[in-house]
């Protein structure tokens, strides 16, 4: 006789960038194995991979996960995390220097409390010049490993990611959408310093998963808060 199948909840939540409804499912024991070996390898790649993978399979919802902004993803994934492992994660905290105490401090943190904060002044229209503007988009998935605020170490690097998350061009008689990605990065690399500059400011005010977290340290009795952000915050 066949084992009976096992049936698995189904949860809602809102996509951050469009209030749109999520219909998920925990993730399995077989996909939670997916993610722990690609976190054990420490490759960006695989680990890009099992993300999309998994929620992929675990979201019954029609939407397309490599082309979610990279918020989205985060947000969706402690979603899934909560309601796959549990809703509290322990991270382990301590004082900055100015407090001269090297105590780690372990302290849970709901992650149903985390939410996606938005900068009211994270504009997509940026004017270039008097003729020319840019119009530029959230970075996705494939992006989130790299973007680190304004600029990379890499500096290459940072004006490719700049690149990829350039939506169109367009001056007062044209709009230019059909391009390379070469030729997005010869336009960056055109500019002055001045109209760079508020290029970089689209990318330090990108919506981003942002908690911040109070705790009483056990060793010298000092009340500290943090703010912690990324995915990767949440998991250190």
């Amino acid at each position: 006789m066949a084992l009976p199948k096992l049936v698995t909840p189904e949860f809602e939540t809102k996509l951050p960038s469009t209030k749109e409804t999520i219909i998920f499912r925990p993730f399995l024991v077989k996909e939670e194995k997916i993610l722990y070996m690609a976190l054990e390898s420490e490759d960006e790649k695989e680990i890009e991979n099992a993300i999309t993978n998994v929620l992929s399979a675990c979201i019954s919802s029609d939407v397309e996960i490599k082309k979610l902004a990279s918020y989205d993803i985060e947000y969706l994934f402690l979603q899934l995390r909560s309601k796959s492992v549990g809703e509290v994660v322990e991270l382990n905290l301590r004082h900055g220097e100015d407090k001269n105490c090297d105590h780690i401090s372990s302290v849970n943190v709901n992650l149903n409390d985390v939410k996606v904060h938005f900068y009211d002044n994270h504009n997509y229209k940026i004017q270039v010049n008097e003729e020319l503007g840019i119009k530029l988009k959230d970075p996705d998935l494939s992006h989130l490993a790299n973007i680190t605020g304004a600029v990379d170490d890499n500096y290459d690097n940072t004006i490719k990611v700049i690149a990829g998350c350039v939506d169109l061009v367009y001056d007062k008689e044209n709009v230019y959408d059909d391009f390379t990605l070469d030729e997005a990065q010869e336009f960056l690399l055109s500019m002055t310093q001045e109209q760079f500059k508020n290029i970089q400011e689209f990318f330090e005010t990108i919506p981003k998963v942002k908690h911040t977290i109070k705790w009483r340290c056990k060793e010298c009795g000092i009340n500290d808060k943090v703010e912690v952000e990324g995915l990767q915050s949440f998991f250190s």
